[in-house]
């Protein structure tokens, strides 16, 4: 099993800010050069309600999910430990809500924002929802039932970028989804080790 350093609170925040942010930044350069103004799309209120509470509805049906049996939730059920152990020292509400929201925006601004809106027109909506829920999957590569399942959340936020025609639904979604379970598993690896 993998092992990752023990970072400090401190530096896992620092690694957060250091990891997402260039991606914000490749994301914006990138819509600017090859011009797919992906931030001029609308917000609402009604989007951000629907990505919010999909994203929560999403992280919750997640940590009950850590209950459940199965090869392939086994293995899922490992990488939930990893990442829980990775943040393990982000005990606090508002360092799991603040990585959860760099994550949300700065990912969906690169994935549904930018790559979405670029292949749509050349290949479909379809072919464009799968290509980039596969490289977001990709991109995450703790196990390969870790990467179907993000891909698969991939493809949820980009679905709502689609039906709801704003990247916002989708910043939002992720964020609260990462945010619920992320407070869920260190909320539960808190109850197991006081229990």
């Amino acid at each position: 099993m993998l092992h990752p350093p023990t970072l400090t609170r401190r530096q896992l925040l620092w690694a957060s800010v250091l990891v997402e942010g260039p991606l914000l930044v490749l994301a914006v350069g990138l819509g600017a050069l090859f011009e797919v103004p992906w931030w001029n799309k609308p917000v609402t209120v009604e989007g951000c309600l629907v990505g919010s509470a999909l994203g929560a509805l999403l992280g919750g049906a997640v940590v009950g999910l850590a209950h459940l049996q199965g090869a392939f939730l086994g293995r899922l059920q490992a990488d939930f430990k990893l990442v829980t152990r990775v943040v393990a020292p982000l005990n606090r509400t508002t360092d799991l809500c603040l990585i959860s929201l760099l994550a949300g925006v700065t990912e969906e601004a690169l994935f549904r924002g930018l790559l979405l809106d670029w292949l749509r027109a050349p290949v479909g909506d379809s072919a464009a929802l799968a290509l980039t829920s596969i490289v977001f999957g990709l991109l995450h590569p703790l196990s390969l039932p870790y990467v179907a399942y993000a891909s698969g959340l991939g493809l949820v936020f980009g679905l709502l970028v689609v039906r709801e025609g704003e990247i916002a639904a989708a910043m939002l979604a992720h964020a609260a989804f990462d945010a619920v379970a992320l407070l869920g598993a260190v909320r539960s690896r808190t109850l197991r080790a006081d229990g």
